[in-house]
């Protein structure tokens, strides 16, 4: 059985009350990529619709109604407000782009499920983990925001854009972006750079499959892991990990950690594009936990 909720939000236009077709259907279409992609990341077991009401006279103000579709069993107060979350998520999205003008960060830290991102000005911002391993990989999202900001920001009428969460007669501001950032939002991401031969991924879980607690001297050291579903072999160069391992950290198959992971890639001249070269780093890891007897699945 599934249940369902219900979800209002304003998307408005600054400007005049009245809008370019072209600039209000094609803004519509890259939001809804960008949404749906968001959505599929962050919440995949759920199911989300979203709904144009109709218009208010006097104003360019588009309502819409997100209905969520859950499977019973995962439907809680957290999975409810999931279309505020991905909204949420797109706001911390478009700060990250509007911070970073398309650069690299100058320094990038996991702390507890979020990632503290240095611009290069020496200033920081604190956000989301999954955000940023979005903004980081998914060249879907990111291409859905540069057009639909570049597209906006070649729109001289349009002044700003927000989106409201609307609960009874409270209205509360998901984001709030003015012109002066369309530009700085609609660069092109450097982590996209198809010429980079690495990337890392901050805060990701992986699940120990074959320990190597006894590494020889001066060699490397190498675990086997399960990563998004599938079997990797990583390097680890965590010297503190390391050092606790040596003095006695029991560690077993089935454990899982929190790390941050280098991914590096190869060039295919087959498929003229750079592809996964089956090689990975563990350069920080930032937790354990270890498996429990709940936590074990059995296969027969």
């Amino acid at each position: 059985m599934s249940k369902n909720n219900q979800s209002v939000f304003e998307f408005s236009y600054a400007g005049d009350n009245f809008i370019d077709l072209n600039t209000l259907i094609t803004s519509q279409f890259h939001f809804l990529a960008t949404f749906n992609e968001l959505q599929k990341e962050l919440y995949p077991d759920a199911s989300v619709k979203i709904k144009v009401g109709a218009f208010k006279e006097g104003s360019f103000i588009l309502e819409l109604l997100s209905e969520t579709t859950w499977l019973e069993n995962l439907f809680n107060q957290d999975n409810v407000e999931v279309a505020g979350k991905v909204l949420g998520g797109f706001a911390s999205l478009l700060a990250i782009r509007k911070a970073l003008k398309g650069k690299k960060a100058e320094k990038v830290e996991g702390k507890n499920g979020n990632v503290e991102v240095t611009i290069g000005n020496g200033n920081k911002i604190t956000v989301n983990n999954a955000v940023f391993n979005i903004y980081q990989n998914s060249s879907i999202v990111n291409k859905a925001i540069e057009k639909n900001f570049e597209l906006l920001n070649n729109d001289t009428e349009i002044e700003g854009i927000k989106i409201t969460e609307v609960k009874g007669k409270t209205k509360k501001d998901i984001l709030n972006i003015g012109r002066d950032s369309f530009e700085d939002i609609s660069k092109s991401n450097e982590y996209l750079d198809k010429s980079q031969t690495e990337n890392t991924l901050y805060n990701e879980r992986v699940f120990i499959k074959k320990p190597n607690l006894f590494p020889q001297k001066n060699r490397v050291w190498i675990w086997e892991f399960i990563h998004r579903g599938r079997d990797i072999k990583a390097k680890i160069t965590d010297n503190k990990f390391l050092k606790d391992i040596n003095n006695g950290l029991r560690v077993g198959q089935g454990d899982r950690l929190i790390v941050d992971l280098v991914v590096y890639y190869k060039f295919d001249k087959r498929f003229n594009t750079w592809i996964e070269s089956n090689r990975f780093d563990i350069i920080k890891i930032h937790s354990l936990e270890e498996r429990t007897e709940e936590t074990q699945v059995k296969l027969i």
